[in-house]
């Protein structure tokens, strides 16, 4: 029983990659070139870490300091593991779609759980392996652990994933304890999320600040680490340390059957309870009628409103572009001095503020999932006395409800810290504009040509499948490419131009 659910697990985390609209296995081709963006974004993370790790390891060998270096690696790859996994982890255990359907059958709850976790671990992998094999690769060039400290390493690329997926299961069961006691639960994990979001910039920017001084003072990082005894044990065992190894591979392992033990006395309880709901009393009033279109935006807006993952994934730039704007005007007198180093390509700050506003832009992307969460609804308007169009109309209007005045704002903001004049700072709006209009047409486009129907959690709708991945890829390259060749245009003719 468990080999087929486990199975199953692993058919639903890769369906976006092997089914195609009509729900056939994808072949050829098309597999390859998903598989190819996936293998791309990958390599995009590991080679973040390997530039970082290839600054600090050379200066950390030669100081004497490789256990604070192994501590730093592990610490990364967990941090990036459950800041990554949190809330997948509470989509996947909590709120699958089939949670019920496979409760009704005579499934033990802790065989679900088992296959479910197996599932969480496997993405807790992938995360872990970008962070560390580029880690411990470069320490065997530069300070060679010996066959210990090899075998070792070896066991905690499967262990830090294992301490990883145990964080993220205890912060999945609050947020699913929590979820469960209130009405809005959509709102405590958005809320949450971001706070995750935030706490993962603050410490990569801070981390990405601090490796320059890292470089010309190891011991700066190395007394940092050992003051924390968790990364001081992982570091030495990482070094060749069999007793301290044990130790640590001991306590994780525990870590785990505990959360297991706790996971599955309230796995029943959390994945079937659905209280917090308002109670609803009839009164009767007068029905509001509105056009098709106007019907087909509420709908859309509800949708949004009910779904933190949408929401997360889909307005990210809601959040970052007046975020952006507040810190380019509190920090006006910095961006100036820097972009006074541009000499000949100073006159180019406008066509720069643009693409920075449009780039921030392109991470709001509703339009290409939309279609995607219209699975078991998409009969609906298909079968209406409506215009096709309606819908359609609504899903790119709710992108632009959501991006144009955070937009604006962001434009308006980066253009009176710049100081680039009315005229500069009305095209960089005129262009703004035009960018969120056309990306939302094209993410439609994207999603109408390749949706993702066959998805089991919201998680796989608006993450998963091909239209929404080059929605997300070309938004960006496309705020860039048009950027790029406006500053062409612009050094000959002028920023205005």
């Amino acid at each position: 029983m468990l080999k087929s659910l486990v199975i199953k697990q692993l058919r639903q985390l890769i369906s976006g990659l092997r089914r195609g609209r009509n729900g056939k296995i994808r072949t050829g081709a098309s597999f390859a070139l998903y598989a190819g963006m996936m293998i791309f974004l990958e390599l995009y993370f590991f080679g973040i870490f390997t530039a970082l790790f290839a600054s600090l390891c050379p200066a950390m060998a030669k100081a004497g300091g490789m256990d604070a270096y192994y501590g730093t690696a592990c610490g990364a790859a967990l941090l990036f593991g459950v800041l990554g996994g949190v809330f997948t982890t509470y989509s996947m255990l909590y709120g699958a779609r089939d949670n019920e359907f496979l409760l009704s059958m005579p499934v033990p709850p802790a065989k679900i759980l088992a296959a479910r976790l197996i599932g969480v671990y496997l993405m807790s992998l992938l995360s872990a392996l970008s962070v560390l094999l580029p880690a411990f690769v470069l320490s065997w060039i530069f300070a060679f652990p010996g066959a210990a400290g090899l075998i070792f390493q070896l066991a905690a690329l499967a262990l830090v994933p294992l301490a990883a997926v145990t964080v993220s299961c205890v912060l999945g069961w609050l947020i699913a304890l929590v979820s469960s006691r209130v009405r809005k639960k959509n709102v405590v994990q958005t809320v949450l999320s971001l706070l995750l979001l935030a706490a993962y910039f603050l410490v990569y920017f801070r981390i990405t600040r601090a490796v320059g001084n890292i470089v010309e003072d190891p011991g700066i990082l190395t007394a940092f680490v050992r003051k924390i005894p968790p990364l001081t044990w992982i570091g030495r065992a990482m070094t060749g340390d069999g007793l301290v190894f044990a130790a640590c591979a001991a306590a994780i392992l525990a870590a785990f059957a505990a959360v297991c033990a706790v996971l599955s006395a309230s796995f029943l309880r959390l994945a079937t309870v659905r209280r917090g709901g308002k109670t609803v009393r009839y009164r009767e009033k007068r029905a509001r009628r509105l056009s098709p279109f106007r019907a087909y935006l509420r709908k859309e807006l509800l949708r949004l409103r009910s779904s933190s993952v949408y929401m997360l994934n889909g307005c990210l730039g809601t959040v970052m572009m007046p975020l952006a704007g507040i810190a380019a005007l509190v920090k006006a007198d910095w961006l100036a001095e820097k972009l006074s180093r541009l000499g000949s390509l100073s006159g180019l700050i406008p066509v720069f503020l643009c693409i920075a506003v449009c780039f921030l832009a392109s991470m709001n992307d509703l339009t290409a999932p939309s279609v995607s969460l219209e699975a078991r609804t998409l009969w609906i308007p298909r079968t209406a006395p409506v215009d096709l169009w309606a819908p359609l109309k609504a899903k790119i209007a709710l992108q632009l409800l959501v991006t144009l005045p955070p937009a604006a704002v962001c434009a308006v903001c980066l253009s009176a810290a710049l100081k680039v004049g009315p005229l500069a700072a009305a095209l960089v709006l005129a262009a703004a504009g035009a960018f969120v209009f056309f990306s939302a047409l094209a993410g439609l486009c994207w999603g109408l040509l390749l949706p993702n129907l066959t998805w089991v959690n919201e998680t796989a709708a608006v993450k998963q499948g091909y239209g929404i991945l080059l929605a997300t890829l070309s938004s960006g390259g496309e705020a860039v490419a048009a950027g790029l060749a406006a500053a062409a245009v612009g050094f000959f003719a002028g920023a205005l131009w």
